[in-house]
Formats: C-alpha cells, structure tokens, sequence
C-alpha cells in the first residue's frame, strides 16, 4: 500500500510540476532571459578556449605559449579571456534587452534601443558615473545586477514607449477631425 501511495503522489506532484514548469516557461521575462543566455553562448565558447589554451597543465606546452615571440600567445589568449569573461555582464544585459524587445514584437533597429537602455541602466546601477569604477561587476560577478536592470529597464522603456505611442495616435486622431 506504501508504495502505491508513493507512485500515485509522485504521478500527482509530477503533473503539477510541469503545469508551473509550463506557466513559468510561457512567461516573457523567463524567454528573454533563456534567449539572452542563449545568445552569448558564442562568446563563453570563445572564451572557455582562450582559457583552456592560456591555462593548459602541459609544462612544454606552458614554456612554449610564454615563451614563442616574448609571451605573444599567452598575451593574446588572456586579452581574449578577458574580452570575454571580463565583459560578460555587458553581453548578457545587452541580450536580453533585445530579446525582451523581440519578444514585445520589436525588430531591427527599434530592437536595440530597449538593449542601449538597459546598458545605461547597467552602469548607472553598477557605479560607472563615480569618479572610481571598477571593472569587477563588468565580469561573472556583475551577472545577476546585469539581469535584473536589463529586464526592469527594457520593460519600462517598451511600456512608455506604448503608452506615449498610444497618446500620439489619440492626439493625431483628433486633430485631423
């Protein structure tokens, strides 16, 4: 009997699982921040490699990048790690402000402006108009802030930009009457 209660709640919990699982996915912000995610993967790549490259456990191969022309190659791989991992919160902000834009019907240049506006939102957030700015939150640990002003920014842009849409087609209508 144990286990038949078993089987019959965990088919229950199972259900509702998905149905949440569901609503969650049908959400707009939850897509933007899927398809912004999914936007940067190229760039983590690129940077995963460089990492892998800079950092190998291989002493001859070690000796070899340091070495070959003054240390060129571990030069490069690191400007290439940080352009990459050291930046990836001004990627991730800008992608899914364009996703969220996307989502909200926007295309082509119109799509970028909520992602712009969500990158001054960023750096106004993370300190960039002080006199002393560090390049820390511009990196993993500025993700989460990078998200959050993304989502906030871009949807109050769209949603004045509708509702000042809406008050000029009014205003338009009503003067050619």
């Amino acid at each position: 009997v144990y286990k038949w209660y078993i089987f019959v709640v965990g088919q229950y919990m199972g259900k509702k699982l998905i149905e949440i699982c569901m609503k969650l996915e049908s959400r707009i912000c939850i897509k933007a921040i899927r398809g912004g995610l999914v936007m940067i993967i190229p760039i983590i790549m690129v940077g995963s490699f460089s990492l892998l490259l800079k950092e190998m456990p291989i002493t001859a191969y070690y000796n070899f990048i340091t070495g070959f022309g003054n240390g060129v190659l571990y030069y490069f791989f690191s400007t290439v790690n940080d352009a990459t991992f050291g930046a990836v919160s001004i990627y991730i902000c800008f992608s899914i402000g364009y996703c969220i834009s996307r989502e909200y019907g926007g295309n082509g240049r119109i799509s970028v402006i909520p992602s712009l506006t969500a990158l001054c939102t960023f750096f106004t957030a993370t300190g960039f108009l002080s006199g002393k700015y560090d390049t820390v939150p511009l990196g993993t640990c500025g993700m989460f802030i990078a998200i959050i002003c993304a989502l906030y920014s871009s949807l109050a842009y769209l949603k004045l930009k509708d509702r000042i849409g809406r008050r000029m087609r009014i205003s338009e209508g009503t003067d050619a009457q």
